[in-house]
């Protein structure tokens, strides 16, 4: 045959996975094809592709009797059109679906992974290596890479093990791992996903890594085992399921402190553990002409150090509240009746003591109708019942009943420019006290005769819409019945402050809202709102205090702030001002607020730019005593086969050290994520108070 002619043979390979796989055809195309009895020869650019293959090479040679092929010089051999092996010689073994070869470079072009070794054999799905390096950087020079002994590739589970693992730096060695799995596959499903390292010089070299078990679509259970050198170690849980119209989220977990670490850094507990439930449902008794819903949040933990250690992250916990909470929610809802209930459990994790004093609302209970049409008049009314029960270990207890019915009539005058509500609301508290005998139950019951006035007016220009409301609200008072010990002001006796009712005054209420929108995608630009009030007690009026609020919304963000003044004072007891800003990769937001207890300052900033690099800055000052409560400036580099994030911080920090005070903490977080191996993390504790 001439060597410039290009030939195609066709045929048929019976068993090229295994003997009960269909028949796959395959085809063969050369500069020279040769064909001697069971042996077929090709060299110059040899082709070879199938439905699973495309293999190309210098030299073949195929044995149709054996059904092997053996491959020489420049073997590329791309397999399901993911897996691509690069190659000096190769040789297939069709009909066992085995093959070798070497030297190797292995890619899986979905994660990018690579593995460099000196030769390969694999069988079916498994590939087995021999002294070699792994990475997803560029194959010359990697930022890093794992050097290895032996190890597999599992490419239809995509999972990796690696033995007398080394990790480098370029090529700089950083830790030896004696053996070590990770998956490439981002799938849900069973398996290990990506390991966390970290390490400081306080709790030494840390290390978890989670198990995650689906093996059906509609749960999965994640189990985290965590072990920290110098500190401890131990394992947390989180289980999820998912129904049609329901969800359940179950985490738990248990950390055990080395004594020698508890002693030197005052720990509270030895060990550290609790839960949180979380389920939710939108459809318990609901049909097609109602709605429910059911919300449920347990928590539970002996202290802080159970939430502040749930995992290795980088995320900083600012939270030094020791209380939590847990809720129990439901609703019921129809086109004329609403009705509620809510749990509350509030623990603080400091001091069990803290327990007897906290007051739970086990339950509040809702019960709303809405407004009706009184005999087809144009009068509407409603009614609305609330029960609190709120109780405690120790102290007073008391059940709150409390009723209200408002009664409404509308009307509009001058050719409907002006609005008129009339509004007639009764409504009556009752409280039982328990665990006293000092103070008498309460009754209060009031009535409120209301007259809303109101005007919604709206002006278009070339370019602009304007609208324009003012409302001016007169409330009357009256109270109908006044019984037993009720707190209303700070002269009341403070016991019964936890349950105090509102005595309402007589006052007129005045507002005004007015916005400018753009006439043609009637996106809003400028809104203000003002509103004052003016009370009557006895023979003297007073101003209430006064609220402005003016926003700006230009192309990149706004611009808005809100002042509250005190007439009495002559004072802004609270001023708010903030301003965002974004374009493109650049972000900006400024918030500045001054309340009579503390002047603060907020700044987040932040901006990405060459497409891999973000930089970011957020800061919480407080200018009275000028100090940080949060400061961070963070570097994040992310590119296709490594991350780092950068973070100094100086923060408070919730600790579970035996004075249960929050710690401030001066500490530079390292995060290196090596895509898709894992994460390693390192912290250095610059200072602490």
């Amino acid at each position: 045959m001439s060597n410039k002619l290009v030939l195609a043979l066709l045929f048929s390979i019976s068993s090229l996975f295994a003997n009960d796989v269909p028949t796959e055809k395959v085809q063969i195309l050369a500069e020279n094809l040769n064909n001697q009895g069971t042996l077929v020869r090709a060299s110059g650019d040899v082709l070879i592709f199938s439905p699973t293959y495309y293999i190309t090479a210098k030299e073949v040679i195929y044995n149709k009797k054996k059904k092997t092929l053996e491959l020489f010089h420049d073997v590329n051999i791309l397999k399901n059109n993911s897996l691509l092996s690069v190659s000096d010689y190769a040789f297939i073994d069709f009909k066992n679906d085995t093959r070798f070869a070497k030297p190797i470079l292995l890619l899986d072009k979905k994660s990018n992974l690579w593995i460099k070794s000196l030769e390969a054999r694999q069988e079916k799905d498994m590939q087995y290596f021999k002294s070699s390096t792994l990475s997803s950087c560029d194959c010359d020079s990697p930022l890093w890479s794992i050097d290895f002994s032996s190890g597999s590739f599992n490419s239809k589970e995509k999972v990796v093990d690696i033995y007398n693992s080394r990790l480098k730096l370029g090529s700089l060695p950083m830790f030896y791992l004696p053996w070590f799995r990770f998956s490439t596959n981002m799938q849900r499903r069973t398996g290990l996903l990506q390991p966390n390292f970290s390490y400081d010089k306080t709790e030494g070299f840390a290390y978890s890594q989670s198990l995650f078990i689906a093996p059906e679509k509609s749960w999965d259970l994640e189990l985290t085992p965590q072990y920290r050198a110098k500190r401890g170690a131990g394992l947390y849980s989180v289980y999820r399921n998912v129904w049609q119209y329901s969800n359940l989220n179950f985490k738990s977990g248990y950390f055990k402190e080395q004594n020698s670490y508890k002693i030197a850094n005052d720990i509270n507990n030895i060990s550290h553990y609790g839960y949180g439930i979380e389920y939710s449902n939108h459809k318990v008794l609901g049909t097609s002409n109602t709605q429910d819903g059911l919300f449920i949040s347990l928590n539970n933990m002996n202290d802080i150090g159970y939430k502040s250690m749930e995992e290795l992250s980088l995320d900083i916990d600012n939270t030094s509240n020791n209380i939590i909470t847990s809720k129990v929610d439901y609703f019921y809802n129809t086109n004329n009746y609403f009705g509620s209930s809510e749990f509350r459990y509030f623990k603080d994790v400091k001091i069990d003591a803290n327990q007897d004093t906290i007051l739970q609302q086990l339950p509040k209970i809702k019960l709303h109708s809405y407004s009706k049409n009184i005999f087809d008049t144009s009068i509407m009314y409603s009614t609305n019942l609330t029960y609190i029960n709120q109780t405690k270990k120790d102290g007073i207890k008391a059940q709150n009943y409390n009723i209200s019915m408002p009664f409404s009539y509308s009307f509009t005058l001058f050719d409907e420019y002006i609005n008129v509500k009339l509004q007639e609301q009764i409504s009556s508290s009752y409280i039982k006290y328990d665990n006293t005998k000092i103070y008498k139950d309460a009754t209060f019951t009031e009535n409120k005769h209301i007259i809303t006035v109101s005007t919604d007016l709206i002006k278009p220009y070339d370019e602009y819409l304007h609208t324009f409301n003012i409302q001016s609200t007169i409330t009357m008072p009256n109270t109908v019945k006044e019984k037993g010990d009720i707190y209303f002001t700070e002269e009341d006796n403070s016991d019964l402050k936890e349950f105090a009712l509102t005595k309402s005054k007589k006052n007129v209420n005045l507002s005004l809202n007015q916005s400018l929108f753009n006439k043609f995608n009637l996106k809003e630009i400028v809104n203000h709102k003002i509103n004052q009030s003016i009370i009557y007690d006895e023979n003297s009026e007073e101003l209430g205090d006064l609220s402005n609020e003016l926003a700006y919304n230009y192309l990149h963000g706004t611009l808005s702030n809100k002042i509250i003044y005190n007439h009495d004072t002559k004072m802004v007891i609270s001023s708010s001002t903030e301003l965002s800003y974004k374009k493109n990769n650049l972000f900006l937001k400024i918030n500045h607020t001054d309340k009579t207890t503390a002047e603060t300052v907020n700044l987040e900033v932040g901006n990405k730019f060459n497409r891999y690099y973000s930089i970011k800055y957020k800061e919480n000052y407080n200018l009275d005593n000028h100090t940080s409560n949060i400061k961070e400036y963070s570097l994040d580099i992310n590119k296709r086969c490594w991350g780092l994030n950068i973070k100094v911080a100086n923060n408070l920090i919730a600790a579970p050290t035996s004075t249960n005070e929050a710690i401030k903490q001066e500490v530079v977080y390292l995060l290196f994520t090596m895509k898709p191996i894992g994460k390693f993390q390192q912290q250095y504790e610059l200072n602490q108070k």
